[in-house]
């Protein structure tokens, strides 16, 4: 089950590229791999091999509340006015959310959480090529079956390239980025980069320059605020500091690097595509992206008073904001961009009280988990902890931080390396160390 859950953690940044259509449902590899670990566990609890394991995780006040929030989605389809819709997205909400449950009940060890990791990062390293690729390719004129970019995002439209890799938009593709980044920047604090991996250096400046290159605003806040989490995490050690500030040195330079790549494809006249990128990431209070989020804003806050308790209706801002609540538009249907003002309207003030609830009950089992409560007993309060696990665990913890900051400019709730990174910093603050046998 543990190389199930590897395979998963792969292929959670192949959203578009990789993915197909059932029945005008778009279906994803990491989807289909989900699925077969759901269906494996319910069979494995029904020959009782994993009831134990999966009622120890049932009987966790995380799991509560997450089942408990599910049950608020749930009474908010009364106030759904498109009541399929509503349901369609219960579903992928429900089903996407259950990495909550299905990786706390398989990642039990060391060697699990080591081999997730590393899935992690060798998926990064190919779409973040890929995504370096689609700039490169784009600038210089290739075509989109090439490059694989959708064409609002190639440089026709801004006069540069967004990158998006695998993904469906940049800004999910900046928001998956924020896991590896994290976790190699805990690996790197945790081990002072002296036993870390040298190429982790390469994928790191490669993450920034992505990050840069997705021109996703969003995204940079949330990168910022993993970092700064990061930071926190360590301000006791100097050493650690110091090694952060390499770290954020190298994230300049990455930077640098990509505005430089975009200035050497200068297509009119000289200083036009730079400029064109540094006005358009550096803009927050004007522009088409902003006056559209504002809008979404205000017309989400509208729905939230019209139901204030409960809601519209998980996924009811589409059609209550639509000219036809039953007929999709063209353009799909519209978001509110902004994860906890969609949440209180389509689920009002109850649902994004337990989900706020469901954060808390996260939040809490990684302040004091097992393994370091047992480290106690070892001198030096956290000798008997595996760097590693704690590294994963505190880079897993600044991910989750940082994504949920760049919630506040997108607001999709079934992304599936969000619940992945819920699940898998359950699971590791959950881990328990083996016991020693005298």
């Amino acid at each position: 089950m543990t190389s199930l859950l590897a395979i998963l953690a792969f292929l959670l940044p192949f959203e578009r590229i990789g993915s197909f259509d059932v029945g005008g449902v778009n279906v994803r590899p990491s989807q289909i791999i989900l699925f077969i670990a759901l269906a494996a566990t319910t069979l494995l609890v029904l020959r009782g091999d994993a009831r134990k394991r999966l009622a120890e995780v049932l009987a966790r006040r995380e799991t509560l509340a997450w089942a408990l929030f599910l049950g608020v989605l749930v009474l908010s389809l009364v106030h759904a006015e498109n009541r399929s819709r509503s349901l369609l997205i219960l579903i992928f909400v429900a089903f996407t959310s259950t990495q909550v449950l299905v990786l706390p009940t398989w990642l039990r060890s060391a060697r699990d959480f080591l081999r997730v990791r590393w899935a992690i990062l060798t998926s990064a390293t190919l779409v973040a090529a890929f995504g370096l690729w689609q700039f490169v390719g784009d600038m210089a004129g290739a075509p989109v079956w090439l490059t694989g970019l959708r064409p609002q995002y190639t440089k026709v439209i801004l006069g540069f390239t967004r990158v998006q890799s695998t993904s469906l938009e940049p800004l999910y593709f900046a928001d998956y980025l924020i896991l590896p980044m994290a976790l190699i920047v805990a690996w790197l604090l945790a081990r002072g980069g002296r036993k870390a991996p040298k190429p982790l250096w390469i994928l790191l400046a490669l993450i920034f320059i992505d990050l840069a290159l997705t021109s996703s605003r969003g995204g940079y806040a949330g990168a910022a605020a993993a970092l700064l989490a990061l930071a926190w995490f360590h301000r006791d050690r100097w050493a650690s500091i110091k090694r952060l500030a390499s770290i954020l040195a190298l994230s300049v330079v990455g930077i640098v690097v990509a505005l430089g790549l975009v200035g050497s494809f200068i297509t009119v006249t000289p200083g036009t595509t730079l400029g064109r990128f540094v006005a358009h990431v550096t803009t927050v209070t004007d522009g088409a992206a902003v006056v559209e989020r504002l809008n979404t804003f205000s017309s989400g806050f509208a729905a939230f008073r019209s139901s204030p308790w409960l809601g519209i209706g998980i996924g009811g801002y589409g059609p209550f904001v639509a000219t036809y609540a039953r007929v999709e538009p063209d353009s799909g249907w519209p978001i509110v961009n902004n994860e906890p003002i969609e949440l209180l309207a389509e689920t009002g003030i109850v649902g994004l009280a337990f989900f706020l609830a469901f954060l808390v009950a996260v939040f809490v089992v990684t302040k004091n988990p097992p393994a370091l409560r047992a480290s106690s007993l070892f001198k030096g309060g956290e000798g008997g902890v595996d760097p590693d696990l704690k590294a994963i665990r505190l880079g897993t913890l600044a991910a989750l931080i940082g994504m949920l900051v760049q919630y506040q400019t997108f607001s999709t709730l079934y992304v599936m390396h969000i619940w992945f990174t819920i699940g898998l910093l359950l699971a590791v603050s959950r881990y328990r160390l083996p016991k020693v046998v005298a």
